[in-house]
């Protein structure tokens, strides 16, 4: 995964606009454990201060060929805090 390309993306549905994107090019996603293909990804609060519900999210890896592969899909929820 080291010299690969990871990207994630928010979105209030899969055909929505994207209201978030990381990617591993810059800040946004940290390559944790690139034997094992573990990253984190990093939200700041401006990232989902305006973001309250259900959320799809999902990760691309594009490799140095030019592949692309969804790696997850999935659900996020996005509860209000008091802190």
């Amino acid at each position: 995964m080291r010299e690969s390309e990871i990207f994630w993306a928010l979105a209030k549905t899969v055909s929505d606009e994207t209201l978030v994107l990381k990617e591993s090019a810059g800040p946004g996603i940290n390559l944790t454990d690139a034997e094992n293909g573990e990253f984190e990804i990093d939200l700041v609060p401006a990232d989902s201060e305006s973001l309250l519900g259900t959320f799809y999210h999902e990760a691309e890896v594009h490799d140095l060929d030019g592949n692309e592969t969804t790696i997850f899909t999935g659900q996020v929820t996005i509860k209000e805090t008091a802190i």
